[in-house]
């Protein structure tokens, strides 16, 4: 049975009609009332749940550098040290919102 603190991985087969063979990811974290669970068509060592976590980010921060003012995509910089300065000032922005 499914405890707080615990993790599991592995292949399943999801759905009755249509089944479909992948992976469930599952962790219960204490902060969290309910586990999480989730399916992926990586392989079981190929994958971990904890990098979902990074989805909130990512979304956030493609916000911030496509739609949000940033206009990543109106930059036209070409220079990996420039862009990466630029990413170094958006990560700092968003984590000073944590």
């Amino acid at each position: 049975m499914p405890s707080v603190g615990s993790a599991w991985s592995g292949r399943v087969i999801c759905f009755k009609s249509r089944p479909l063979t992948c992976t469930l990811l599952a962790a219960w974290a204490a902060a969290y009332t309910d586990p999480w669970l989730i399916l992926t068509d990586l392989a079981p060592e190929q994958a971990d749940v904890c990098w979902y976590s990074l989805r909130a980010w990512i979304e956030c921060g493609f916000k911030d550098t496509k739609r949000g003012g940033w206009q990543w995509q109106q930059t036209k910089i070409t220079e990996p040290e420039r862009a990466a300065r630029l990413w170094l000032a958006i990560s700092e922005r968003d984590s000073s919102l944590v």
